[in-house]
Formats: structure tokens, sequence, C-alpha cells
């Protein structure tokens, strides 16, 4: 059993079984469970994890997806990048490939195989349009939907176009039954490669058979690189002439002859389909020679766009000689183009000569005297009259594409052959005849007529400029001004100014031919990198933060009661998505700030009510304490005009509510009361109240126990009270004293007046 399945990838992602393999990754249907969906996971392998180049590969793949955004390429929902593993969550497609759709088919309808191959363009559009060249088109990256929706996957060699733009000569990378000629030989690739991989597919879905096949890698990539295709017609001749043109110039060798962009391709298309019996004139030698050598005939005048030729691979014909009574060759026994024409060339002249010479005979064996005659008049006469060589006139032979000095040497005894002209050309190479005047076909005189030739000088070659470090808009213009059309890839860089050009390719003081495309590098300043934001929500937090650093986030945690379990993320400030449900791309070291629950269920308010005792007055302060905290509190200006307190206290799930009362006429404070509050349920349940503490605390003193209160504190003055200085009893003394009562008097007394004796002797005091 594959020990993936069973596993759970950032808490989420759980791996169900293994539903494709390829060379540098696995992919395996998962459940999502907190989108409560089916995703596809690719994870790389892990003989691959510990090599840069592929872990530099497979990371790019998951950034060209994530800037993608279209309905005919696989959607991606996540990444996840760590030491030990590396995987890409994507779109869950339940479908089949093109590929098995092919075998199961054969060849395909030319209006399904239309359908299908606009759909891919368009995909691959949408990808050029930003920079990303797929590199890998085959018919086993195409799901097709039941529907027939097609959809284009795996970008796993996908590069950026800001990325180093490298040609691959150590190793051509791609499906090689669909790989372009130069990227085989490891050159530059760009859009165009993915056209070709197109025309590779269409043409097998017309004809059920791919163009190029053999019985090693090696032996197909030399195919696509110097052999043609058969015509697809020529296997399957219900394919309209017009859409095997659009094939053919799909499949062009030279990316120049290609369709320049999908969008170009597609408008072909559409046309075709409004009308299917359109042609659109694109003439092609390669499928018109391959036709000629299965007839040992080839029709130069059909060509009107020609290959370059080398002087080793194309020898100059000899002519063909027609209505010559002299021939200059005489044809090989064995070749039947000149067999036929040959004997098409044999006719009755030679036949009525003989005639002739046998009746001159007759008539000398008849009158011997008037043959004499006549024999010695031809004899003498004839030759002054009728030239002794017959006229020698012959067929111009093709003379484009041979090199000029062979074609000379060749025909030296034929024609005079002179250089009209010496130009450039990107066709031919140099010394290379690229027109002639006669036209190949036409009928000359030997020896007499002059051919007039143009030679190509080779492509025009350019020295390009020095741009670096130049602003792009400037040495853009530079290498336009001479000559070449400029693509721009950008690159991360440190050291080059962002904006301005870091190299090109090829690099400068380098000669290329005129016309040619410069691909210039520029910098978009140091490197930041984006990242797809996760969905870190219902994670522990410890779980979240390594989650969120390994992807070069910054994180900071804020704490939240909450009713669910303590270190839970509750919210992140940023969302996973945006507005449209694709997945939020932010830059590396952005601030992700987490709430977490604490644990601790948040506070609620519930209210204790409860009665206040008749005849109590005062003012008051009630206090609700909950493990010795304060809970709540409650002030009364005057108890004798309430009946009931209301008591206002915050606290969370189940509490016991102490209440403390506090009499602020007299400072004496104490228990009143417990209570039972359910915050959660919202409950109270009153425990015990001290009715009679409650009097003690607020019931008005008698004016006996006021006496007998200030009597008790008088004595206990007395027995603290100390005088070291007699003189200084006026400043001591602050309350009344007793002192000792005095002798009694003779005479009348009024007795009303005894009470107040103190009060008169201190008075002046």
């Amino acid at each position: 059993m594959d020990k993936n399945i069973g596993k759970l990838l950032d808490g989420r992602y759980e791996i169900t079984e293994l539903i494709g393999i390829g060379g540098m990754a696995d992919v395996y249907k998962a459940k999502d469970i907190v989108d409560k969906k089916v995703v596809a996971v690719k994870i790389l392998k892990n003989e691959y994890a510990d090599n840069d180049d592929f872990v530099r590969r497979f990371r790019n793949e998951s950034k060209a997806i994530a800037v993608l955004s279209h309905p005919n390429i696989v959607k991606i929902y996540d990444v996840g990048f760590t030491e030990k593993m590396q995987f890409i969550v994507m779109e869950y497609i339940d479908g089949i490939t093109l590929k098995e759709f092919i075998e199961q088919q054969g060849s395909l309808k030319w209006k399904d195989a239309v359908y299908f191959i606009i759909q891919i363009l368009r995909a691959l559009q949408h990808a050029h349009d930003r920079g990303i060249v797929h590199r890998d088109i085959k018919p086993q990256n195409i799901m097709l939907f039941p529907d027939g929706t097609i959809k284009v996957m795996d970008f796993g060699i996908a590069r950026f176009a800001r990325e180093e733009g490298k040609t691959m000569t150590d190793k051509a990378i791609g499906s090689v039954h669909y790989i372009s000629p130069e990227q085989a030989k490891g050159d530059v690739t760009d859009e165009r490669s993915d056209i070709y991989s197109v025309g590779i597919m269409l043409y097998e879905m017309l004809t059920g058979i791919k163009p190029f096949d053999g019985e090693s890698p090696v032996s197909i990539a030399l195919m696509h690189m110097r052999d043609n295709a058969r015509r697809p017609r020529s296997i399957n001749d219900t394919i309209p002439v017009g859409l095997e043109e659009i094939v053919m110039r799909a499949m062009q060798k030279q990316p120049a002859k290609r369709y320049q962009s999908a969008s170009e391709m597609i408008k072909d298309i559409e046309e075709f389909r409004r009308d299917p019996s359109v042609t659109f004139g694109y003439a092609l030698e390669s499928t018109l020679k391959a036709d000629a050598e299965k007839t040992q005939y080839f029709d130069s005048q059909k060509i009107v766009d020609r290959v370059k030729p080398t002087p080793e691979s194309s020898p100059a014909p000899e002519p063909a000689r027609v209505r010559t009574a002299q021939r200059i060759r005489e044809p090989e026994p064995d070749d039947d183009r000149y067999r036929r024409r040959y004997d098409d060339d044999y006719d009755d002249d030679d036949e009525e000569v003989s005639k002739s010479s046998y009746f001159v005979v007759t008539l000398t064996a008849i009158a011997a005297a008037v043959v004499i005659i006549v024999v010695i008049f031809i004899v003498i006469k004839l030759p002054a009259i009728i030239p002794t060589d017959p006229v020698d006139v012959d067929n111009m032979p093709n003379l484009i594409g041979v090199n000029y000095q062979d074609a000379k040497t060749t025909y030296s005894e034929y024609f005079n052959m002179t250089v009209e002209s010496q130009e450039f050309s990107s066709e031919y190479d140099a010394g290379v005849i690229i027109s002639q005047t006669p036209k190949a076909g036409a009928e000359f005189i030997v020896r007499n007529t002059e051919v007039k030739v143009k030679v190509s000088k080779g492509p025009r070659m350019v020295v390009i400029k020095n741009t670096y470090d130049l602003d792009s808009d400037t040495a853009r213009a530079m290498l336009k001004d001479q000559g070449f059309a400029v693509s721009i890839l950008f690159e991360v860089s440190d050291t080059v100014e962002k904006g301005n050009v870091i190299s090109t390719q090829p690099a400068h003081d380098e000669s290329i031919e005129y016309g040619s495309t410069v691909i210039m590098v520029v910098s978009q300043g140091p490197e930041i990198q984006d990242v797809i934001m996760p969905d870190v929500t219902g994670m522990m937090a410890d779980d979240a933060k390594k989650l969120l650093t390994a992807k070069g986030l910054t994180v900071t945690i804020e704490k939240q009661d909450s009713l669910l379990d303590k270190d839970i993320v509750l919210t992140q400030s940023i969302d996973p998505f945006d507005e449209k449900g694709d997945p939020t791309i932010i830059p590396a070291k952005t601030e992700v700030k987490l709430t977490v629950s604490s644990g601790i269920p948040p506070a609620t308010d519930e209210n204790i009510t409860f009665a206040i005792p008749a005849g109590i007055e005062g003012s008051a302060v009630f206090t609700g304490y909950i493990n010795g905290n304060i809970a709540g509190v409650q002030s009364i200006d005057n108890l004798a005009y309430v009946s009931t307190v209301t008591l206002k206290v915050t606290g969370t799930q189940i509490q016991t509510v102490n209440i403390e009362a506090t009499n602020t006429d007299t400072g004496k404070s104490g228990k009143i009361g417990e209570y039972v509050v359910d915050f959660k349920e919202g409950t109270v349940t009153e425990m015990n109240m001290n009715k009679e503490r409650f009097e003690e605390l607020f019931t008005p003193e008698t004016e006996t126990e006021t006496e007998e209160s200030e009597e008790e504190e008088t004595e206990d003055d007395d027995e603290e009270l100390t005088i070291e200085d007699p003189f200084e009893i006026e400043e001591i003394i602050t309350e009344p004293v007793h002192e000792p009562e005095p002798e009694p008097v003779t005479g009348d007394v009024d007795s009303s007046d005894d009470e107040g004796w103190w009060e008169e002797i201190t008075a002046g005091n």
C-alpha cells in the first residue's frame, strides 16, 4: 500500500487513493475535511526532493498555475512546501485524458477535433499572455469532461518568462512525440513551441496516428528536426483541405513559419468552421515534396514556400532534353522519368527521312542520270542552305536552391549563366541560387541562351549593441533600430535597478540575423516571492504559525475568550479566497494576525435581586464577589425609600456570588447573602440571605444604646489617658472628664441645675 494514503496534510487534506503517476510527482485523490470537497493532490516524489532543479520546477508549477484563472485550465487551491514534503492541491477532475479518448475512438471526426483544439488554444493563449509557456503539451496532459469541456493541466516544466530563459542543451524537456524541433535541439523555446505541439495533437486526432514515431526517443526527436510528415489527407481523405493547411502550418519546422500565437491559429480555425470549404493558400514544400518523392517526380513549379537547401543535400539536377535530333546526354537505363520522356520524344520524323531515302534510291534506279545529278547537287549545294547541326532545344532546369558554382559547372555546356545580383536571404545559405530567368520548365536553345540568376549572400548578420543597465524602453528602441524584434523576460535581481536591462539573449557583441528576436532580460528588483494564503482557521495556533512561517509570512497572535478549546485559531486577518473565490496571493513577509481562543468562555451579565427588610434606613453599597474578585457593585442613597435592590454581576459558566453590604453612614460592613449564578443558562439561585445581619448593619441605634456606648468609650479613654505635664491639660482633654462629686452644700439649691453644672464650669473653657 502507498505510504501516503491515509495521511492528513496541513491538518485538512486526507489522502484516499493514488490516481496518477508522473515523472516528477504522483497525484492522489483526497478529501478536504475543512471545505468538505474532493481535491487532487500532487506530491513531489522522494527521489527528487533533494534535487534543487526538480524542486525549483515543482515550485514554479505552483506559481504558474496560481496566477492562471481560466475555465480550460485546472484550478489550484493550495500549496505546501515543507522540508519533508512538497505538494500542490488542485481541482479534482472526474474525466479521462484526451490520450485515452483518442485510443478509444481511433481517429476523431474533424468537428470534434476542432472543438477540442480551440479550447486548448484558448487555455494556452491565457497562459501565454501571462508569460507562461507550457512546453509539455500532449494528450496525456489534457483532461476531458463528459460534456466535452477541456482542461489543460500539468504545467510541471513551465517557466515564468522572468526566469533565466536558458537554453536546454543538456536535455530537452517534454514528451518526445510532441516536442518541437527547437526544443529537441535545446534551443530557446517560446509560445510557438506550444503551437507546434498543438499541431501534432491535431494531426493525431484527425488521422489516429502520430506524425513521427520510431524505436527510440532519440530517433523520434531527429524526425521532428529533419523529416517531413505525411499529409493528413493522404491518411484520411475526409479531412477538409483548409483544416489540413492549418495542421501543416502549425507543424512547420521553422518557428517563423508557424502561427505566431494561439489567437492567430484560433482565427483561422474559426474561419474554417464558418466555411469548411475555405482554403488558405499556405504552400507547404514539405507536403508537396513528400508526395513527389513517392512518385519519383518533383514538379518544381508547384512549390512556392521553400525550405533552406544545402549544397550537399541539393546537387544540381540534370536538364531534361526534349525535341532534339542529337541528345546531349543519354538517360540512365533505370531512370523511369527520363525513359518516359525519351519515349515521348520519339516521333515519325526519322521514319519519314528513311522513306525519302528509299524514294531517292528508286528514282536513281529508274533514271541513273537524274539521280547522279541530284546527288551531286545535294552534296555540293545543300550544306550551304541547311546547317549540318540541328537546332538544340531543351527545358530549363530548376536552379533555385542549387549552389551557384555547382550549377555553373554542371550546365556550362548547355547555357551561359551570369549573376544578376547578390542578395541577403534568411532562407538560403550564401552562394545558393534564389531566383532564375528563364524560369524552370521554359524551353531554351542549348548553348545560345543566357541564364540570369540571383545568388544568396546568406542571412544579413547584425552585431547586437550593448544595452546592459539601460532602462528597458531605451534598450528596446535601440534594438528595434537595429532591425530586431524584442521579447522581454523579467528576472529578480538584487544588483540591477528595477526596470533596467540585466542581459540579452544572445549577448551583446554577438552577430545574429537581421529581423531575429532578441530576448531582453529586465530586472524586477529584489525578489518578492508570492505566497498563496492558506486557510488556517480551526488549526492549533502552533501548527498554523509553523505553516505560515514556512511560507515566508510574519505571524502575530492575539487571545480572545471563546467557548472553543484553548489555542484554536478563531480568525485570520487575510482571507484565503478573494471575492471571486480564487486563492488570495500575497507577497512574502506579509504580516498575518491570528485570533486564538483563550479557552475561557466569554463573560456575561446577570442580575441578583433581593428584598430590603422593613424599618431599615441609611445609605449603602452592595458588592458581589466571585472567587474573591469584584463581580458587581450597586450604591443606594437611602434604604428607607427602596424595597428591593438589584445587583448586576459579570461572570462565566456557573459561579457562587457572595454579596457584602456596607453602611456608608457608620462604616459597618458584612456578608448578607450567597447566590449561585449560571451565566451560561442565565439563572440565579438564592442559597442564603442573612436578614439578621442585614438588620444589624442598617437598624438605627436607640438613645440608651448611644449613651452606653459613649460611657464605654469614655471609660476606655480614661484608662488610656496619662498626663505628664499638668499645664497641658487643656490641649489633651478632648472629651468631658468626670470629676469627683463636690461636697454637699447647705442652703437651698435648685436641683434642676445639677445636670448642667459641668457645662457651667467648663463653659468658659
